[in-house]
């Protein structure tokens, strides 16, 4: 069972899967030695379907941020691929019944490709296929049906009295 770390919040819904498993037994020395919680998104473990070493897409497409764009398994229904570190993300197809990372990378840009399933009659892309494998950003079917957006912090309002 995984926990939900919210780790602030976030219009768009900036949480995270925590494994418990990997909370009460770090995986990698060098966590054990550190005061703060590594969600998925930062995880390298080679096994977790949770992990940024199973989900990564590519380097995050903001040209000032350093993090990593890695697809949620967890977004189910509202599936996207998000940085670990900025407010970037890429919403995908919201009709596909499951999404897996594949380990090759697009010829074009370099991002590693996404396989989707779509049921029968749901498929939005244009031949549709109900099984694709593609690139989020270079798949002429693909592409057009993913759109890049930041999340927008929710701020609390302030009553003036």
């Amino acid at each position: 069972q995984m926990c939900i770390r919210d780790s602030n919040h976030v219009d768009g819904g900036k949480s995270q899967p925590l494994c418990p498993q990997c909370y009460n037994n770090p995986p990698f020395e060098e966590q054990h030695m550190k005061k703060s919680v590594m969600g998925c998104a930062d995880c390298r473990h080679p096994d977790c379907r949770h992990s940024l070493a199973t989900n990564y897409v590519c380097d995050c497409v903001d040209e000032q941020c350093t993090g990593c764009m890695a697809f949620e398994p967890g977004s189910t229904g509202k599936w996207k691929v998000s940085c670990n570190t900025c407010v970037m993300y890429v919403k995908l197809p919201p009709t596909s019944t499951k999404i897996t990372v594949v380990r090759r990378e697009c010829e074009d840009c370099g991002a590693r490709l996404l396989n989707l399933l779509f049921p029968e009659g749901k498929s939005p892309l244009p031949l549709h296929e109900t099984n694709f494998q593609g690139c989020m950003f270079c798949s002429t079917g693909l592409a057009p049906l993913c759109a890049v957006s930041y999340t927008h912090l929710t701020l609390p309002t302030k009553r003036i009295v």
